[in-house]
């Protein structure tokens, strides 16, 4: 193996391998989910998942679904709902909803 790729942790190519496959196979998602997308991943690894998804979010325009505990993760999002117990505890609100069109 080239020391550039064995430098790569064998875990982020896995983990990148699955989440790139997940995408792959819905071409144009308008939703992306992600539950707790960091929970069993080193730091690295992490934060590497972290910049894929914001990225695929941002450049296709899709909605990103993230549920996390991280609340470095949170705040990089634009709306936060907060839970607990089953509970809506807070809402940081979302952008205005366009108007509907009539017709």
């Amino acid at each position: 193996m080239p020391p550039a790729a064995s430098a790569v942790p064998l875990a982020f190519l896995a983990a990148f391998a699955g989440f790139a496959a997940k995408v792959a196979l819905a071409p144009g998602p308008q939703i992306l989910f992600a539950d707790e997308p960091t929970g069993n991943l080193d730091t690295g690894t992490g934060a590497g998942i972290v910049e894929l998804m914001f990225s695929l979010n941002a450049e296709r325009g899709t909605t990103l679904f993230l549920v996390t505990h991280e609340e470095s993760l949170a705040k990089r999002c634009d709306r936060i709902v907060r839970l607990a117990d089953g509970k809506i505890m807070s809402d940081s609100g979302a952008a205005p909803y366009p108007e509907p069109v009539e017709g």
